[in-house]
């Protein structure tokens, strides 16, 4: 990782993939990437409780300058206390992680979501749902992986997300897209 000029102060090169951070979360390319002429950039945005009979508690995304070591980026408390955000770059791929130490929502049922929300910008990069193009409009939940495609070719995937609870047992996410 190295530093870079504003609005992202941090960057990395690896081959033809270049990977963008940064700690401005009112951004909408706060980590944004690029691969032979396409650029895909997201946000996260908000973390919080659908629940039916309970009334949310949103945690949306505080100011939260990383810390780095190697290629780990590490935002403390980005979605309030006892929250570490992780990115981890390898070169051609990111590994998001949102570490809780304590559940902000002890008042939640097992029928409740947790929802992790993003903001993505795909810049004319069609995205691939179910291995069918996406039109942006219809609300699709998916338990699969999204491909960003251009002509054809994939230039990025976005993997099914995934928790593991403090047993170490995994536990694999939906995605809503809307």
């Amino acid at each position: 990782m190295c530093f870079s000029s504003e609005p992202h102060q941090y960057s990395k090169k690896n081959g033809e993939y270049i990977s963008y951070f940064s700690d401005d979360f009112t951004a909408t390319d706060t980590f944004r990437f690029e691969y032979k002429e396409s650029i895909i950039s997201f946000v996260p945005r908000s973390l919080y409780l659908k629940s039916d009979s309970l009334k949310s508690n949103e945690k949306t995304t505080q100011t939260s300058t990383p810390t780095i070591r190697s290629d780990l980026l590490k935002y403390a408390s980005l979605f309030g206390d006892n929250t570490e955000y992780r990115l981890t770059d390898t070169g051609n791929i990111i590994k998001e992680e949102l570490v809780l130490s304590v559940n902000p929502f002890p008042y939640a049922s097992y029928s409740d979501e947790l929802i992790f929300e993003h903001v993505f910008n795909y810049n004319g990069l069609i995205p691939y749902i179910n291995g069918i193009a996406w039109d942006g409009k219809t609300t699709i939940i998916t338990s699969n992986k999204i491909d960003f495609k251009i002509n054809n070719a994939i230039h990025y995937s976005f993997a099914v997300p995934y928790v593991y609870d403090t047993k170490g047992t995994k536990t694999y996410f939906s995605i809503y897209c809307s």
